[in-house]
């Protein structure tokens, strides 16, 4: 009994049983690397649908904004939330485990997986011209008007720099204000009314109704934002092609 106790594996069993696991292992490993790769192809297509989607949703805003559809020229832009690999910086294809690129010189959208394989889409944005045009849209009101020229005031679009006595005193850009009471000559200037009400009493340090300043012409925060007006010939390309491997 002893003996069978201590007696250890013959050649021909562990002969056998390498086999076996080497079978085990010719079944197993295929299909767990298949898996892997199924994992890796729905998380790309996940991607992939979620820039057409966007797309979409990008052409549509800039046919309600100018009339015209078009696609962005780096894809990612359409997207709200960029895939965690995606790097903006790198105009080149993918190179590390799990990135995404928009290379710039082929139009080609690169993911490399991380088991190092790399796929690419092809991008076509078609014609997406856009024309930027400042936006001018301050008070261009009329300064003899003293009504509308104290709204402006209020409203910010009309500020006074300096006080002065005549036009050679102000800058480039400046306007020179002349207040006084109603019924005396101002030339083209406005007067400043009963109570004093005078657009340049702020730089004169008291309400006044005879002194004179700088006024110029100021455009709100929200407006130094220029407009991008596509282009008439602007349009839709083909958009993402299907995935295609390095």
């Amino acid at each position: 009994m002893k003996n069978l106790m201590n007696r250890g594996f013959t050649l021909i069993e562990l002969i056998m049983v390498t086999i076996i696991l080497g079978i085990l292992a010719a079944v197993s490993i295929p299909r767990y690397m298949s898996t892997v790769e199924k994992a890796e192809q729905a998380a790309e297509d996940a991607v992939i649908s979620a820039m057409v989607s966007g797309l979409q949703i990008y052409a549509t805003e800039k046919l309600i904004d100018s009339g015209r559809r078009y696609y962005p020229s780096n894809p990612f832009d359409a997207l709200a939330k960029k895939p965690l690999g995606y790097d903006g910086n790198d105009n080149d294809d993918a190179d590390s485990d799990d990135e995404w690129t928009f290379n710039t010189s082929t139009n080609r959208i690169t993911h490399m997986r991380k088991d190092g394989s790399k796929y690419y889409w092809n991008y076509d944005a078609g014609t997406n011209t856009e024309i930027i045009i400042p936006n001018t849209d301050c008070w261009s009101g009329d300064f003899t008007n003293h009504e509308e020229l104290m709204a402006a005031v209020d409203n910010g679009f009309i500020q006074a720099t300096r006080s002065a006595n005549s036009e050679s005193q102000c800058g480039d850009g400046e306007t020179f204000f002349w207040c006084q009471q109603p019924g005396s000559s101002t030339d083209n200037y406005d007067y400043c009314g009963n109570n004093g009400d005078c657009p340049v009493n702020g730089v004169n340090g008291v309400p006044c109704c005879y002194c004179g300043g700088c006024l110029v012409t100021v455009c709100p925060e929200e407006d130094y934002e220029p407009q991008r007006i596509g282009a008439n010939n602007n349009d839709i390309g083909s958009g993402i092609g299907s995935r295609t491997s390095f």
